[in-house]
């Protein structure tokens, strides 16, 4: 993966499909992914701006994403990432089974998790005892829900903390609110995929639960009382279907769900 690139995605020539495939689409396809397992989900962890590793089921997980990417014949040309370890590390065993080349592989920080602030490293039954349910889900689903900042002492706590250069103190330990990273994440979108998408590009998108969320909120114009409803499944690829001027055509489709509309 590069931390960026010198031409725009768009403009760089397609490495061509999965082995097999002759014909081009007239338009790209884009496919978001959650990352697989972490070492923070197996605990049921808030991970945040923390950066847990993927457990061995979340390895596994990411290379099932990409054999099912490749059974049902969707070639990826461009992959961008998340900078954190779990989406990295998803990103490419799916880009290596796939066989993405390295150039083609684009880190943008833009798509790191959402700031949790002071849920951040608390297993989430524990949240929800400590703050109760109407700030919890406050705070994990208002589209302005923004949990309190962490405190120095609590972050000296936590397990996984990213490497400074990758995400500082002050933000490690601030909180987000969905509106946030709907902000952060639009230019992500708008810069880098549907450029891609109406180059006839096929664009893999790794990232998070709730970085992943608010694209969908800008993908699918989703009500800001549906957000709660927009969650991926982690490691399930989401593929969406695009028109020529790289419009989003329709909600997305989970790869395993292809097959059934196929044969309906």
């Amino acid at each position: 993966m590069t931390p960026g690139t010198d031409r725009p995605a768009a403009s760089r020539p397609n490495p061509g499909r999965v082995a097999g495939e002759q014909t081009r689409r007239p338009s790209g396809t884009l496919v978001l992914l959650r990352n697989g397992q972490s070492q923070a989900d197996g605990g049921q962890v808030f991970a945040g701006l923390l950066d847990p590793h993927l457990t061995d089921v979340g390895l596994a997980e990411a290379r099932n994403a990409g054999e099912m990417l490749r059974a049902h014949r969707i070639g990826i040309d461009l992959v961008l990432s998340s900078p954190l370890a779990r989406a990295l590390q998803t990103a490419g065993v799916v880009a290596d089974g796939l066989g993405v080349p390295q150039d083609d592989r684009v880190i943008d920080a833009r798509l790191r998790a959402r700031g949790l602030g002071r849920l951040t490293g608390l297993a989430k039954r524990r949240a929800l005892e400590k703050f109760g349910r109407d700030s919890y889900l406050e705070w994990r689903y208002a589209l302005d829900g923004c949990p309190p900042p962490a405190t120095p002492e609590q972050a000296t706590t936590w397990q996984w903390s990213p490497p400074a250069d990758l995400v500082d103190a002050e933000t490690l330990r601030a909180g987000e609110s969905l509106r946030d990273v709907i902000a952060r994440v639009r230019p992500v979108w708008t810069d880098a995929v549907q450029p891609a998408l109406r180059a006839g590009r096929n664009v893999l998108l790794v990232a998070h639960g709730d970085s992943l969320r608010a694209l969908r909120a800008v993908l699918e114009d989703v009500a800001s009382d549906r957000l709660g409803d927009s969650s991926i499944t982690p490691a399930q690829p989401l593929v969406y279907g695009c028109r020529t001027d790289g419009r989003i055509v329709g909600p997305g489709r989970y790869v395993e769900d292809l097959d059934q509309a196929h044969d309906a």
